[in-house]
């Protein structure tokens, strides 16, 4: 991958991590979800974007590191789009295979939590 593409890729991701929060607030709006949850989503993508750079930081000092099993947590519960601004900012995480095959694990399952929570398809699987 030469630095143009790569540099592209961070801007993308970025772009759609920070693009979720104007997309929650209009659907907190329209009382599709329930403003707590975009609340949530922010307060969570806070947490976890300092999270990162605080490892990232640790990781040059060797200090003491965050362990991924927090981090892919936080990201689980909602902090996933401050996971990806975090990852894309710091250049953090981003390398290692088995952490971004956990970490897009845990943002579809947060995503089809969502979606079953909040659309029509609970439906299908509560009655």
């Amino acid at each position: 991958m030469n630095a143009a593409s790569v540099s592209s890729k961070r801007v993308i991701l970025s772009a759609i991590s920070l693009s979720l929060f104007p997309l929650l607030w209009v659907l907190a709006q329209r009382n599709v979800i329930p403003f707590w949850l975009f609340w949530a989503f922010a307060i969570m993508s806070s947490i976890t974007f300092v999270l990162y750079g605080r490892d990232k930081w640790a990781a040059k000092v060797n200090d003491r590191r965050t362990p991924e099993r927090v981090l892919q947590l936080c990201a689980l519960f909602c902090g996933w789009p401050g996971a990806l601004f975090g990852q894309q900012v710091f250049r953090h995480k981003t390398s290692k295979m088995s952490f971004q095959v956990t970490f897009w694990l845990v943002v579809a399952l947060n995503c089809a939590t969502l979606l079953a929570m909040f659309s029509n398809w609970n439906s299908v699987f509560v009655k």
